[in-house]
This record gives structure tokens, sequence and C-alpha cells, in this order.
């Protein structure tokens, strides 16, 4: 029998072969020695009277999709086993790490048509967003060596590509493989090649026209615009006074932006949240619209005009950077002024080390 017979085309007559059967004819036809770990697998753990039998669990909650993976299985092993099992299967998780296969593909550094075979696979897809017990995404898992790390994320990329050319629908995939990339602090990604990356950007657009992520980012714009024009217009440049109009307005404003923090705090890493320059934008105006509130309700002291123009200088930053979210190119001119910043206040301190 055919290799392809096994891999693609499997007959109608031929779903009940014995395991005995695939073992001889898989053998002759895929010079792969991993074959022989996954044969000696199913084995143990099927019956081998039909080719329902693939879908064994063990008691460890492997599969034979994370025998394959385990043991560097070719792609053609790969795709051949998806076609065979059942969703359940596909998307089981091991009973030691909490692991599907799409984990322990990523770990064993399996080829990039092997981990598209899974992802793309119609019962694939949910497993880019599955955690495992240490809450890590697959495509989480990354070399701890720099140059291998580098050659990583440009396989990520490619990965993109190959998802997006064998299927159109990509885009509407679950965000686990955007939310990996999204998760790397920025020194570890560049920026433009990210954004500017088809596949990135079409999975990006997907999630902001949502009615309610609109919603969100047209809040978010308001609610930053009435920032800036309380500080910028209706401060009494003499007295250096807030009205009490002014005051009634930045009291919402401040408690959206707390919990819009509290909110990005609770669903990213600590090292995602803190590498993002925009986050300490946020978290320095929480600090000046705090500042100027206290100042205002205790009404012994005007607002100092270095805090006044400091509230104002943020106030118009985070403006620019709340509507880059809603403006491509604006947003790669916010991602290029951060990646300058990085790099003159990288220098600044090599200069004050010295």
């Amino acid at each position: 029998m055919a290799r392809d017979a096994f891999i693609d085309n499997p007959a109608e007559e031929d779903k009940n072969c014995s395991i005995h059967n695939i073992n001889i004819f898989t053998l002759l036809n895929v010079d792969h020695a991993d074959v022989a770990y996954l044969l000696q697998w199913l084995n143990d753990n099927t019956g081998g009277e039909s080719w329902d039998d693939i879908n064994a669990i063990d008691a460890y909650g492997l599969t034979a999709l994370h025998i394959a993976c385990i043991y560097g299985a070719s792609w053609e092993v790969i795709n051949g086993l998806l076609d065979k099992l059942d969703e359940k299967v596909i998307n089981a998780i091991d009973n030691q790490d909490g692991e599907t296969a799409l984990h322990i593909a990523c770990v064993r550094g399996a080829s990039l048509e092997v981990i598209n075979a899974i992802v793309t696979h119609k019962h694939g897809k949910e497993q880019v967003s599955i955690k495992n017990v240490k809450s890590k995404l697959p495509f989480d898992i990354f070399p701890d060596d720099e140059e291998e790390r580098d050659e990583h994320l440009k396989n990520v990329l490619k990965l993109h590509d190959l998802m997006e050319f064998n299927d159109p629908t990509t885009s509407s995939y679950p965000n686990g493989l955007l939310q990996s990339i999204l998760n790397l602090p920025s020194e570890d990604r560049d920026e433009f090649e990210f954004m500017n990356h088809s596949y990135f950007r079409k999975g990006i657009n997907a999630k902001i026209i949502k009615p309610f992520s609109l919603s969100i980012l047209f809040l978010d714009v308001a609610v930053q615009g009435l920032v800036m024009a309380v500080f910028s217009f209706t401060i009494n440049g003499a007295v250096k006074k807030l009205p009490t109009t002014s005051m009634a307005g930045l009291i919402p404003c401040l408690l959206w932006l707390l919990f819009r923090e509290l909110v990005q705090l609770s669903s990213a890493t600590a090292k995602f949240y803190f590498g993002d320059a925009a986050n300490f934008v946020d978290l320095i105006q929480i600090v000046l619209v705090g500042t100027v509130l206290l100042i205002s309700f205790i009404g012994k002291a005007s607002i100092d005009e270095g805090l006044l123009v400091a509230c104002i200088a943020v106030a118009w930053t985070r403006l620019i950077f709340v509507i880059s979210n809603l403006h491509y190119s604006l947003a790669l001119f916010v991602a290029a002024l951060l990646q300058v910043s990085s790099s003159w206040y990288i220098e600044f301190t090599i200069l004050a080390m010295m």
C-alpha cells in the first residue's frame, strides 16, 4: 500500500485495517526513525482493530499527536495523523505539564511545516490560545540564546506567511499567536517588522473593528481629550486654580484611567506591561491627575507652574498615543519615537556610567 494511502486518502474499505498492517506499510514507505516510536505507542495503547484506535489517550493524557511531536515526526506523519484524529484528541492536554501537542512541537523545535499543519487544521486552531501549567502559550516559548531567539522570531513571521497562504481565514483565529508576539518586551522584537507584517496587521484589525473594541478605543480618546482640555484650557493662569467643573470632569477620567491600567496589568505579564513605554506615560498621567485633584480638594495651595506644564505635556503625549491606536501612520510615528527615545536613554545611561 502506498504511503499516500495512510497520509492523505485512506480508502473507505481500509478503515478497519489492523495496527499491524499500519506498521508494515508505514515503515516501508516513510523513512523516519520517529515512526518506530509512534508505532510502539500505538501498539501499547490501542487495540489495533480500527482507525478509531488512533484516537487513544494514555494514562498520562498523551495522544498519538503528542508522541509524534515528542519524537520529532516529519510533516508527512503529523499531517497524516491530523486527518485521522478527532477534535478532542487533537486538542488534548497532557496530565504532567498541561501541554498540547503544539506546546511540545514548539519546545522540540519542530519545523514550520509541522507547526503550520497543526495550527491551520480545522480542529487545531484553538491550541494557539491554550496555556500550560506555567501559564505559557505555545508561542511564548523562546530560546534563551540571543541569536537563536532572533532566528525564532523570524520563523514566527514566516509561520504567519504559511498560515495566511494555507488558510485565508487566519486573521479570525484565536489570538494566542498574536498575544505571544505582543507579550514580548519591545527590545526583543523589531517593531516595524512586526507592525508592517500583513498577518499581524490583519489580526490586530480583526480585533479592533469589533464593536466592543471600537467603543473602548473611542471612550479612551474621549477621556484623554477631556484631560488634555482641562489642563490646557480651563486652569486659571493667574492663581493656578482648577475650577469646580473641571474637577468634576477629572474625577471620572481618573477612575477610567485606573480601571484601564488594572485591566492591562491583570491581562498581561509584568515583563510585557513594564516593557511598553506607553504604559509608563499612562502611570505618570494617573499620578499627575491624582496630585492635581488632591491639591484642588485641599484648596490651600495653588498648582505649581512646573506641575501644570508636566500635566499638559503628558496629557498631549498620551492623546497622541491613544489616537495612534486608530491611525496606522501615526502608530508608526509613535513606534519610531519610542525606539529613538529608547536608544537615547541607553546611550545616556552608558555615558553616565563612564
